[in-house]
Protein backbone atom coordinates (compact mmCIF):
# COMPACT_ATOMS: atom_id res chain seq x y z
CA UNK A 1 0.00 0.00 0.00
CA UNK A 2 1.49 3.33 -1.06
CA UNK A 3 0.80 6.38 1.09
CA UNK A 4 1.53 10.08 0.66
CA UNK A 5 2.95 11.18 4.01
CA UNK A 6 3.69 14.68 5.30
CA UNK A 7 6.62 14.29 7.70
CA UNK A 8 5.88 16.18 10.92
CA UNK A 9 8.68 14.73 13.07
CA UNK A 10 12.03 13.01 12.59
CA UNK A 11 13.53 12.62 16.03
CA UNK A 12 16.38 10.72 17.62
CA UNK A 13 15.96 7.28 19.11
CA UNK A 14 18.39 4.40 19.76
CA UNK A 15 19.17 2.51 16.56
CA UNK A 16 17.66 4.98 14.13
CA UNK A 17 15.07 7.72 13.80
CA UNK A 18 11.49 8.00 14.92
CA UNK A 19 9.62 9.38 11.93
CA UNK A 20 5.96 10.34 12.10
CA UNK A 21 3.52 12.26 9.99
CA UNK A 22 0.03 12.44 8.58
CA UNK A 23 -1.45 11.07 5.41
CA UNK A 24 -2.02 13.87 2.93
CA UNK A 25 -5.23 12.19 1.79
CA UNK A 26 -7.10 11.62 5.06
CA UNK A 27 -4.94 13.30 7.76
CA UNK A 28 -4.50 10.08 9.75
CA UNK A 29 -1.35 9.61 11.78
CA UNK A 30 1.31 7.17 10.56
CA UNK A 31 4.55 6.18 12.30
CA UNK A 32 6.60 4.02 9.88
CA UNK A 33 8.61 1.37 11.73
CA UNK A 34 11.17 -1.15 10.53
CA UNK A 35 9.93 -3.93 12.80
CA UNK A 36 8.64 -4.54 16.32
CA UNK A 37 7.28 -1.93 18.69
CA UNK A 38 10.46 0.16 18.86
CA UNK A 39 11.73 -0.44 15.34
CA UNK A 40 12.69 3.08 14.34
CA UNK A 41 13.69 4.00 10.79
CA UNK A 42 17.39 3.28 10.09
CA UNK A 43 19.30 6.31 8.82
CA UNK A 44 19.88 4.62 5.46
CA UNK A 45 16.12 4.27 4.90
CA UNK A 46 15.68 8.04 5.13
CA UNK A 47 17.58 8.50 1.86
CA UNK A 48 15.10 9.39 -0.88
CA UNK A 49 15.15 8.20 -4.47
CA UNK A 50 16.78 11.51 -5.41
CA UNK A 51 19.67 10.84 -3.01
CA UNK A 52 18.79 13.53 -0.46
CA UNK A 53 17.72 12.78 3.10
CA UNK A 54 14.04 13.08 4.01
CA UNK A 55 13.31 16.21 6.04
CA UNK A 56 10.52 17.51 8.23
CA UNK A 57 8.01 19.17 5.93
CA UNK A 58 8.68 16.84 3.00
CA UNK A 59 5.74 15.04 1.41
CA UNK A 60 6.92 11.56 0.52
CA UNK A 61 5.39 8.53 -1.10
CA UNK A 62 6.15 5.40 0.92
CA UNK A 63 5.06 1.79 0.73
CA UNK A 64 3.58 0.29 3.91
CA UNK A 65 2.61 -3.24 4.81
CA UNK A 66 -0.78 -4.10 6.24
CA UNK A 67 0.82 -5.25 9.49
CA UNK A 68 0.38 -2.95 12.48
CA UNK A 69 2.71 -3.80 15.40
CA UNK A 70 0.52 -2.23 18.07
CA UNK A 71 1.47 -1.46 21.60
CA UNK A 72 -1.19 -0.52 24.13
CA UNK A 73 -1.40 3.01 22.75
CA UNK A 74 0.89 3.46 19.71
CA UNK A 75 -1.89 2.69 17.28
CA UNK A 76 -0.21 4.69 14.49
CA UNK A 77 2.65 2.23 13.90
CA UNK A 78 2.88 0.74 10.40
CA UNK A 79 5.55 -1.62 9.07
CA UNK A 80 7.48 -0.26 6.10
CA UNK A 81 7.93 -2.17 2.88
CA UNK A 82 11.49 -2.62 1.64
CA UNK A 83 11.49 0.16 -0.94
CA UNK A 84 12.86 3.67 -1.26
CA UNK A 85 10.85 6.72 -0.27
CA UNK A 86 10.00 9.18 -3.06
CA UNK A 87 9.71 12.91 -2.44
CA UNK A 88 6.69 14.35 -4.21
CA UNK A 89 6.42 17.79 -2.62
CA UNK A 90 7.05 20.03 0.35
CA UNK A 91 4.63 21.73 2.72
CA UNK A 92 4.61 25.42 3.58
CA UNK A 93 4.14 26.70 7.10
CA UNK A 94 0.67 28.01 6.27
CA UNK A 95 -0.34 24.47 5.24
CA UNK A 96 0.22 23.04 8.72
CA UNK A 97 -3.01 24.30 10.29
CA UNK A 98 -4.93 21.80 8.18
CA UNK A 99 -2.97 18.98 9.83
CA UNK A 100 -3.21 20.19 13.44
CA UNK A 101 -5.10 18.15 16.03
CA UNK A 102 -7.88 19.69 18.10
CA UNK A 103 -6.29 19.57 21.57
CA UNK A 104 -8.76 21.10 24.02
CA UNK A 105 -7.43 19.59 27.25
CA UNK A 106 -4.18 18.08 28.52
CA UNK A 107 -1.64 16.16 26.48
CA UNK A 108 -3.00 12.70 27.19
CA UNK A 109 -3.18 12.91 30.99
CA UNK A 110 -1.32 15.20 33.39
CA UNK A 111 -0.23 14.87 37.00
CA UNK A 112 2.96 12.79 36.70
CA UNK A 113 6.47 14.11 36.19
CA UNK A 114 10.01 12.80 35.95
CA UNK A 115 12.78 14.32 38.05
CA UNK A 116 13.75 16.78 35.29
CA UNK A 117 10.37 17.27 33.63
CA UNK A 118 6.86 18.56 34.26
CA UNK A 119 3.71 16.71 33.22
CA UNK A 120 5.97 14.56 31.07
CA UNK A 121 4.92 10.98 31.78
CA UNK A 122 1.89 8.71 32.12
CA UNK A 123 1.62 5.44 34.05
CA UNK A 124 -1.43 4.04 32.27
CA UNK A 125 -2.05 5.53 28.81
CA UNK A 126 -5.59 5.46 27.53
CA UNK A 127 -6.53 2.99 24.83
CA UNK A 128 -6.88 3.52 21.91
CA UNK A 129 -6.16 7.23 22.20
CA UNK A 130 -2.98 7.14 20.12
CA UNK A 131 0.49 8.43 20.85
CA UNK A 132 0.96 11.45 18.55
CA UNK A 133 -0.39 14.99 18.69
CA UNK A 134 0.36 18.04 16.53
CA UNK A 135 -0.71 21.47 17.73
CA UNK A 136 0.02 25.19 17.53
CA UNK A 137 1.93 26.72 20.43
CA UNK A 138 3.38 30.07 21.41
CA UNK A 139 6.35 31.21 23.50
CA UNK A 140 8.09 27.83 23.52
CA UNK A 141 11.48 27.79 25.26
CA UNK A 142 14.01 25.16 24.17
CA UNK A 143 17.19 24.78 26.18
CA UNK A 144 19.75 22.38 27.62
CA UNK A 145 19.38 20.81 31.05
CA UNK A 146 22.93 21.90 31.86
CA UNK A 147 24.97 24.97 30.92
CA UNK A 148 27.65 23.06 29.03
CA UNK A 149 26.28 19.81 27.58
CA UNK A 150 28.32 17.53 25.33
CA UNK A 151 27.75 18.12 21.64
CA UNK A 152 25.83 14.88 21.11
CA UNK A 153 23.62 15.07 24.20
CA UNK A 154 20.31 15.18 22.33
CA UNK A 155 18.54 13.62 25.29
CA UNK A 156 19.60 16.53 27.51
CA UNK A 157 17.43 19.09 25.73
CA UNK A 158 14.04 20.23 27.02
CA UNK A 159 11.07 22.17 25.63
CA UNK A 160 9.01 24.32 27.99
CA UNK A 161 5.57 25.59 26.99
CA UNK A 162 1.98 26.06 28.13
CA UNK A 163 -1.10 24.60 26.47
CA UNK A 164 -4.72 25.08 27.53
CA UNK A 165 -3.65 26.49 30.89
CA UNK A 166 -1.24 23.62 31.71
CA UNK A 167 2.56 23.86 31.88
CA UNK A 168 4.89 21.28 30.32
CA UNK A 169 8.61 20.56 30.35
CA UNK A 170 9.27 17.72 27.90
CA UNK A 171 12.43 16.08 26.59
CA UNK A 172 13.20 17.51 23.15
CA UNK A 173 14.32 14.94 20.57
CA UNK A 174 14.24 17.09 17.42
CA UNK A 175 17.30 16.24 15.31
CA UNK A 176 18.41 19.80 14.60
CA UNK A 177 20.22 22.11 17.04
CA UNK A 178 17.54 23.99 18.96
CA UNK A 179 16.84 27.66 18.98
CA UNK A 180 16.20 29.09 22.42
CA UNK A 181 12.81 30.68 21.84
CA UNK A 182 9.89 30.22 19.47
CA UNK A 183 7.26 32.95 19.51
CA UNK A 184 5.03 31.05 17.10
CA UNK A 185 5.34 27.39 16.14
CA UNK A 186 3.78 23.96 15.86
CA UNK A 187 4.83 21.14 18.21
CA UNK A 188 4.66 17.43 17.50
CA UNK A 189 4.36 15.55 20.80
CA UNK A 190 4.87 11.80 21.12
CA UNK A 191 4.06 9.29 23.85
CA UNK A 192 6.76 6.62 24.09
CA UNK A 193 6.46 2.93 24.82
CA UNK A 194 7.17 2.06 28.46
CA UNK A 195 10.53 3.10 29.87
CA UNK A 196 12.47 1.33 32.59
CA UNK A 197 10.46 3.23 35.21
CA UNK A 198 7.29 1.55 33.90
CA UNK A 199 5.85 4.79 32.57
CA UNK A 200 5.33 6.20 29.09
CA UNK A 201 7.15 9.49 28.59
CA UNK A 202 5.90 12.50 26.65
CA UNK A 203 8.41 13.90 24.15
CA UNK A 204 8.58 17.08 22.12
CA UNK A 205 9.56 15.23 18.95
CA UNK A 206 9.62 18.29 16.69
CA UNK A 207 9.20 22.06 16.74
CA UNK A 208 8.30 23.76 13.45
CA UNK A 209 8.50 27.54 13.26
CA UNK A 210 7.68 29.66 10.17
CA UNK A 211 11.30 29.84 8.99
CA UNK A 212 11.77 26.07 9.01
CA UNK A 213 9.43 25.49 6.07
CA UNK A 214 10.10 27.75 3.14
Amino acid sequence: MKTRLLILAASAQPGGRCVAGKSVDDKRWIRPVAGGLDGGVPDARLTLECGAAAQVGDIVEIALLDENPKSDHQTENRLMADSAWKKIGRARYRDLSAFADAVSGPLWRNGESTRLGLNDCVSSPSRPAGSLLFFAARDVIADWETDAPPADAIDRRRARFSLNGEDYLLRLTDLRPPRLFFRECFVCASLTSRYKDGRCHKLAACIIEPGRLT
